[in-house]
């Protein structure tokens, strides 16, 4: 048993065209022209519904984006070109309606929030995080462990970035220790209901959870004490999401590793970004 506590301007346009990587080139001029329309086209009417072609279009150009940007992760002279290919993401995510499942969602809006934020796009993360539709999400107590555990962070993570009172912070803070309480009630009995086979990558799933759990209670803290230093905190945010995304790999989750390092791009990006910080940013003082 796995135990672990837990629209551009003109000159945006012009720096995001310089973006260079050989998997780029798999994208003919054509093919990005026509992503573009396309994502104007859904900017000006709300109520355009995206074709199998169109989806099909956008979809391969996201692709190819998000591969460029896995070889930019820790290669900070290619910081800029990161953010720009996290626009193009936020950009072509958002024309798709937000899913209606659950786990769905979750992996949509997370991935949502993260490209605009590490795209500059912090008005629009603001805008995704004041639809309620993002913040509904169903825990009983017939769900697994492992979806009970991943919908609390992933509640935990919408109240840390929309951080509008101190109470938004406590509340992400709140949620991880309810799921450390929890973790004693449902683990065993989750992970008993595995088949064997399954149960290796199971408990590597809930370890992954875990730390991402870590993550966001360190950065919580963070906001809200102060301390300890800047340095200290990426540091151990880096440490629990760097683990989380090796053993969702080991588990074979590679869609989960992949949002979880733009988890740790944006928690990164937050700790820097001293305004965003800032306690006077946030409503309603100490």
């Amino acid at each position: 048993m796995v135990k672990v506590s837990i629209d551009c301007e003109e000159g945006e346009e012009a720096q995001m065209s310089e973006t260079s990587h050989w998997i780029l080139s798999e994208l003919s001029d054509k093919t990005q022209k026509k992503a573009e329309e396309i994502i104007n086209e859904k900017k000006l009417s709300a109520k355009h519904t995206l074709n199998q072609e169109e989806k099909k279009i956008l979809e391969r150009n996201l692709e190819i984006y998000e591969l460029a940007m896995i070889d930019f992760w820790d290669k900070k002279e290619k910081r800029n070109d990161f953010s720009d290919l996290s626009k193009k993401c936020f950009d072509i995510l958002q024309t798709f309606p937000i899913p209606q499942s659950d786990i769905s969602k979750i992996k949509h809006v997370l991935k949502l929030v993260a490209y605009s934020y590490i795209g500059e796009k912090q008005e629009d993360t603001k805008k995704i995080l004041r639809e309620k539709k993002v913040w509904r999400i169903e825990i009983d107590e017939n769900i697994p462990w492992n979806e009970r555990l991943l919908k609390k962070t992933y509640l935990a993570v919408l109240y840390l970035m929309r951080k509008e009172s101190w109470k938004d912070i406590s509340n992400a803070v709140s949620l991880i220790n309810e799921l450390r309480d929890e973790q004693k009630k449902y683990e065993e009995k989750y992970l008993n209901s595995i088949e064997l086979r399954l149960k290796r990558d199971a408990a590597l799933e809930l370890a992954s959870f875990y730390h991402f759990a870590k993550s966001i209670e360190v950065l919580g803290k963070f906001i809200l004490e102060g301390r300890p230093s800047s340095n200290r905190v990426i540091d151990e945010v880096s440490y629990h999401l760097k683990k989380g995304i090796k053993l969702c790999e080991l588990s074979g989750n590679f869609e989960f590793s992949f949002i979880l390092q733009l988890v740790l791009s944006m928690f990164e990006k937050m700790i820097l970004d001293k305004k965003t910080i800032s306690y006077t940013k946030i409503k309603g003082g100490m």
